[in-house]
C-alpha cells in the first residue's frame, strides 16, 4: 500500500516542479510585465479622460456656435434699418460671421471625428492591455497554486513515508521476535540466529537513517556506501536449497505479492526476504498443510496474527504468518497429513520453509 502511495505523490511532485519551472522561468519576466501593464493601463485611462472630456468641450462648442448663428440670423430678420448703408454693413458682418462659423463648424467637426477615432483606439489598446493583464494574473496565480500544491505533495510524502519506514520497522522487529521463537523451538541454532538478528537489526538502522531525512536518502543512496553495507550481501544469511519433487501449495488460487529472495524497495533499498507472500482475492481462505508432520507451534508472535510452526521429515519446516482461524482439531503436539485444512486465512498469508538451520526458497517446495 505505502510504496505505491509513495510512488504515487513522488510522480505529482516530478510533474509539479516541471510545470513550476517551465514559470518559474517566466516569472521574474511577468512580474515585472504586469508592473509596467499595470501603469500602461493607468496612462491609458488618463489619456482615455483627457480625450473624453476634449470631445466635450468641441461638442460643447458646436452647440454653443449653432446656438450663435441661429440667434444671429434670428436677430438679422427682426431688425431695422434706418439707411441702406446700416442694412449693406449688417449684411457684409452677417456674411463673414457666418463663413467664419461655418469654417469653426467644419473644423471643429472634424477635429470631433479625429477624437472619437483616437478615442476608440485608445479604449481598443486599453482593453487589449487589460486582457494580457489578466492573462498575466491568472499565470501568477497558477504558480502560487503550484508552489501551495508542492508545498502539499511534499508534506504528504513525509507523512507516507514516515509511516512507511515505521511500518518496515515495525516488520523487521516481528522477524526478529519470529527468528527467537523459532530458535527457543530448535528449528534454528545460535549461529544463524546471530546471523539474521544481525542482517535485520542493519535493515532497521538503514531504514531510521532514511526516516531522518527522506530527501538526503533519495538523493545521496546511490552513493552511500555506509548505507549499502547494512543490507549489503556480506551481511545476508545463507540459504539451503530443496530439491525435491514439488508438493501442493497452502492457499488454493493464490498469486506471489511478495517474493522469496532481493525486494527492492522504492528508495533501491534491497531488503533480502527470506518469505514469500500469498494473496487471494476471497476471504476465509482454507490452508493446507502441504506435507505429513507434527504442528509444534500455534500462537501469537508479537502484534502477527496466529503463526503455526510444522516439523516435517528430513529437518524440515513449514511457518505460516497472518492465520485467521486455526482449525478446532489442530493443536500443539497433532500430527496432520498432506492435504489437511489446519486453518482458514482471511486474504494474505506470509509462507516459510526452513531446513537444517537455514531457509528455503517456498517455490522450491510448492506448485503454483
Amino acid at each position: 500500500m505505502y510504496p505505491n502511495e509513495i510512488s504515487e505523490v513522488i510522480k505529482d511532485i516530478k510533474v509539479s516542479k516541471y510545470k513550476l519551472n517551465n514559470l518559474h522561468y517566466n516569472l521574474p519576466k511577468s512580474n515585472l510585465e504586469i508592473d509596467q501593464l499595470q501603469v500602461d493601463i493607468d496612462e491609458m485611462h488618463v489619456s482615455i479622460n483627457n480625450s473624453e472630456e476634449h470631445l466635450n468641450s468641441q461638442k460643447s462648442k458646436i452647440v454653443r456656435l449653432m446656438s450663435e448663428a441661429v440667434l444671429l440670423n434670428f436677430s438679422k430678420d427682426k431688425t431695422s434699418y434706418n439707411t441702406v448703408k446700416d442694412s449693406f454693413i449688417t449684411k457684409v458682418f452677417f456674411d463673414e460671421y457666418v463663413k467664419n462659423n461655418r469654417n469653426n463648424l467644419s473644423y471643429l467637426k472634424e477635429d470631433i471625428r479625429h477624437i472619437s477615432s483616437n478615442l476608440k483606439l485608445l479604449i481598443k489598446d486599453s482593453e487589449n492591455l487589460q486582457n494580457d493583464l489578466t492573462k498575466r494574473l491568472k499565470e501568477k496565480e497558477k504558480y502560487n497554486a503550484l508552489v501551495t500544491n508542492l508545498e502539499v505533495l511534499n508534506k504528504k510524502l513525509d507523512t507516507t513515508e514516515n509511516i512507511y519506514a515505521n511500518k518496515l520497522i515495525s516488520e523487521e522487529s516481528q522477524k526478529q521476535l519470529l527468528i527467537q521463537k523459532l530458535y527457543e523451538l530448535n528449528v534454528f541454532n545460535d549461529k544463524y540466529l546471530s546471523c539474521f538478528l544481525k542482517y535485520s537489526k542493519g535493515v532497521q538502522k538503514a531504514i531510521k537513517l532514511i526516516s531522518k531525512d527522506h530527501t538526503y536518502f533519495r538523493k545521496k543512496y546511490k552513493r552511500s556506501k555506509y548505507l549499502k553495507s547494512l543490507v549489503s550481501y556480506k551481511r545476508r544469511c545463507r540459504i539451503n536449497k530443496y530439491k525435491k519433487t514439488k508438493t501442493l501449495p497452502p492457499l488454493k488460487n493464490s498469486t506471489i505479492t511478495k517474493p522469496f529472495g532481493e525486494n527492492m524497495d522504492i528508495y533501491n533499498l534491497n531488503i533480502y526476504n527470506y518469505s514469500i507472500e500469498l494473496s487471494v482475492n476471497e476471504i476465509n481462505n482454507k490452508l493446507y498443510n502441504i506435507l505429513n508432520g507434527q504442528i509444534i507451534f500455534i500462537g501469537s508472535v508479537g502484534i502477527d496474527d496466529n503463526v503455526i510452526v510444522i516439523k516435517h521429515s528430513n529437518d524440515l519446516y513449514t511457518v505460516y504468518k497472518g492465520v485467521n482461524k486455526v482449525a478446532p482439531n489442530i493443536e500443539v503436539g497433532s500430527k496432520v497429513k498432506k492435504g489437511t485444512i489446519i486453518a482458514k486465512v482471511h486474504t494474505t498469508l506470509l509462507m516459510h520453509v526452513i531446513t537444517r538451520n537455514r531457509y528455503v526458497n517456498p517455490l522450491e517446495l510448492i506448485e503454483l
